[in-house]
């Protein structure tokens, strides 16, 4: 999980992070939900580029399902939030 949150501060260097979402994001993207999206959207865990909106879907899905409650005391909304976990749940599966 560390070197994805690393490529989210590398993609965002133009803008100043939030500590306070980058923590978020970590209690929400632990690699394990990360590679469970991928066992349950990819056959085999074959990674096909036409798939990829439906492993964001699912990402969401077991977030706000999971982790509502985390994310609304943090004082962030899912619309906030949504591209970031895009951008690192993208990174993650480019990079296995």
């Amino acid at each position: 999980m560390e070197y994805i949150l690393k490529f989210f501060t590398v993609k965002c260097n133009t803008e100043e992070i939030n500590p306070k979402l980058d923590e978020l994001l970590k209690k929400l993207l632990p690699t394990w939900r990360l590679e469970q999206g991928v066992s349950e959207v990819f056959v085999e865990n074959f990674i096909d580029r036409k798939l990829y909106g439906k492993y964001l879907e699912w990402i969401n899905r077991d977030i706000i399902k999971e982790e509502s409650d985390i994310i609304k005391q943090s004082g962030f909304k899912m619309n906030e939030i949504r591209k970031d976990i895009h951008r690192i749940a993208i990174h993650f599966i480019k990079n296995i």
